[in-house]
């Protein structure tokens, strides 16, 4: 690792690992990495608005870790986590879950005022379960740029990508928008990464 640079500024001679999302990469790489600039900038990033929600005890739950809503189903949810379920002791007298909104069919959902994301919450939750839940606390965060858009543009960014790291100022890419899904998946990767420069 010391051959490495993990600055955020890179260093003349050194190998750079950019562990940025695509449009700060981009930025990053303008004036250093041409080539490698143009093709992050293809890169569409996709909006996503959380909602991590705290339910009383008595409330019915996800069988699991979460679940995922098909289109077809009439939800405008995306998925829900079972936070308390997931990870241990993380809600103790309550449930915990985080509901996803948003995606590349719902940009849409970052115009909503807390209060219009909490009500469709509720609405879609007492649809899941059948029973009006009691909400105890809440919290709504937006990411205008959440995450990456997988379509035929990233597929043709990842094949150019994956030839010209290395041709322009010894730059290697790091992020989940390059494939790698998971966190073990991630740490696996960051792990690999100094063994891949030459």
């Amino acid at each position: 690792l010391n051959q490495c640079s993990f600055a955020s500024e890179a260093v003349a001679g050194l190998p750079t690992i950019v562990a940025l999302p695509p449009p700060a990469a981009s930025k990053f790489l303008a004036g250093r990495a041409p080539a490698l600039e143009a093709e992050l900038k293809k890169i569409t990033m996709l909006p996503i608005v959380t909602v991590t929600a705290f339910f009383s005890p008595e409330t019915s739950s996800v069988p699991g870790f979460g679940c995922l809503f098909p289109k077809r189903e009439g939800y405008r949810a995306l998925g829900v986590l079972a936070n308390d379920r997931i990870f241990p002791n993380r809600s103790m007298d309550s449930l915990a879950e985080t509901w996803l909104f948003g995606g590349a069919l719902d940009s849409d959902i970052l115009r909503l005022s807390d209060r219009e994301i909490l009500d469709l919450l509720i609405e879609e939750r007492t649809k899941m379960h059948g029973v009006r839940p009691r909400l105890l606390h809440s919290k709504v965060t937006r990411w205008e740029g959440a995450i990456p858009h997988y379509d035929i543009h990233l597929e043709n960014a990842l094949e150019n990508l994956a030839t010209m790291e290395f041709r322009e100022g010894n730059f290697r890419l790091f992020g989940n928008y390059l494939g790698e899904l998971g966190l073990g998946t991630i740490l696996s990767k960051a792990a690999e990464l100094p063994k891949e420069f030459p």
